[in-house]
């Protein structure tokens, strides 16, 4: 996924992934890229990794990257049920 980015002198671990969320990181990193300029996000060995990451913004980055994790499991788990909605409220 993206560039190879294993020799980036400023690689940075982010976040390791649990089986039941790695569906999803495909779609959490598309959004992260465009959340965060400039951070080159991958995914490798269960790992998201970020390479490009100011120091002062380690912690942050950790929680966004949950919480999009989260976010993307969420919209896609609820999609059927929004679809149900939508077919009885619009008839269609």
């Amino acid at each position: 996924m993206g560039q190879d980015i294993s020799k980036s002198a400023c690689l940075v671990k982010i976040h390791e992934v649990s089986d039941l969320f790695v569906p999803y990181v495909s779609a959490a990193i598309t959004r992260l890229k465009y959340l965060h300029k400039g951070i080159d996000f991958s995914f490798d060995g269960g790992v998201i990794w970020a390479a490009g990451v100011p120091e002062t913004q380690c912690a942050s980055l950790r929680s966004d990257v949950a919480h999009a994790l989260y976010r993307e499991k969420i919209l896609q788990d609820s999609a059927p049920l929004r679809q149900a909605i939508y077919t009885k409220l619009l008839g269609k």
